[in-house]
């Protein structure tokens, strides 16, 4: 089977989520708005379906692999209802109860928010279009949590090592620096899965491109 070592990738991810988003919403789950609810579930929920049908295909559980790739028509739906609640709760408290931090970059955070959707689309569209073609298939998957990747990473930047945010940019420009260089480091490990894998490396260049536009 391909990319026996994905759930390393995958899990790495899961780990980063809760990692990144530990103080703004796990240790507080109940004093948040819905949409942060909405989106923290269906996005963990997206990348532990993504590591169970890993799982599942490397232990021969194909019937299970495909139960889950059905359920994955259904949860795709959710995962990008929440983007989209958090795309209107940026843009309530910029109407309504602005911050110096939304104040300055609630456009940039939108416009990415947006460009994340197209590149879910694409690549989830991409997956099902090449199912027939497991390599592919697969890449174009496992490409989805690289989406994601950024925004709890740069909040790790920010909270737990600073010192890698080389710029010394001030507050609030230091959160837009972690957040580039955050996707710098998913665009190079893009790059480096394509320059080991060129014949069927199309998911991972298509990603690392997508990245960089955004």
């Amino acid at each position: 089977m391909v990319y026996r070592r994905a759930n390393w990738f995958v899990g790495l991810t899961l780990v980063v989520i809760v990692a990144g988003f530990w103080s703004s919403y796990f240790s507080r789950i109940g004093d948040v708005p819905l949409a942060f609810h909405v989106h923290a579930f269906t996005s963990t929920a997206w990348v532990t379906l993504l590591m169970v049908q890993v799982w599942s295909i490397h232990n021969r559980k194909n019937a299970l692999h495909k139960t889950l790739g059905k359920a994955s028509l259904a949860m795709f739906p959710l995962l990008i209802v929440g983007f989209v609640a958090i795309i209107n709760m940026t843009a309530w408290r910029l109407a309504n109860d602005p911050n110096p931090v939304t104040s300055a970059f609630a456009p940039s955070f939108g416009i990415g928010m947006v460009t994340a959707i197209a590149m879910y689309l694409v690549l989830y569209y991409l997956a099902l279009k090449n199912r027939k073609t497991i390599a592919l298939h697969a890449g174009y998957m496992l490409m989805t949590p690289a989406v994601l990747f950024e925004s709890p990473f740069s909040r790790i930047l920010l909270d737990k090592a600073p010192f890698l945010i080389f710029t010394g940019s001030e507050f609030p420009q230091t959160i837009l620096d972690a957040i580039v260089i955050s996707m710098a480091l998913v665009v190079v490990f893009c790059l480096v899965l394509y320059a080991f894998n060129r014949k069927f490396g199309a998911p991972f260049l298509l990603t690392a491109l997508m990245i960089a536009g955004q």
